[in-house]
C-alpha cells in the first residue's frame, strides 16, 4: 500500500512503522541551537533525516513551547511555506505542524 502526498508516494507495510523527522524552523526549538536558522541549514537537515530513515518530514513554525508568545499567521506562513516548496521539490515527503 502506498500513500500519496501530492507528487510524493511513501510505502505502507503492515506492522512496519514509519519514521516522522522533525524539523523546527522556529529560533527558540528546545532541540536545536538558539537563534534564527538559514534555509541551507534546514534543507540540508532535513535530507540528514531522511538519510537517516525519516519517510516524511515535519515541518514547524511555531514554537510549541509555554513560554513563548504565539506568532503571526503571516510570520508562521514565512518561515515554512518557502521551506515545504523546496522540501516538496527535492522529492521529500513533507507535513507541516499547525494549529491554524
Amino acid at each position: 500500500m502506498r500513500l500519496r502526498l501530492r507528487d510524493t508516494l511513501v510505502g505502507l507495510e503492515r506492522g512496519k512503522p514509519l519514521l516522522m523527522g522533525i524539523l523546527n524552523a522556529t529560533p527558540d526549538s528546545f532541540s536545536d541551537p538558539p537563534g534564527a536558522k538559514l534555509a541551507g541549514e534546514l534543507v540540508d537537515r532535513a535530507h540528514a533525516l531522511v538519510q537517516d530513515g525519516a519517510a516524511i518530514v515535519d515541518v514547524g513554525g511555531e514554537s510549541g513551547r509555554t513560554d513563548t508568545d504565539a506568532i503571526s499567521t503571516a510570520e508562521e506562513t514565512e518561515r515554512v511555506v518557502a521551506l515545504v516548496e523546496r522540501l516538496a521539490a527535492d522529492g521529500l515527503a513533507v507535513s507541516v505542524d499547525t494549529w491554524r
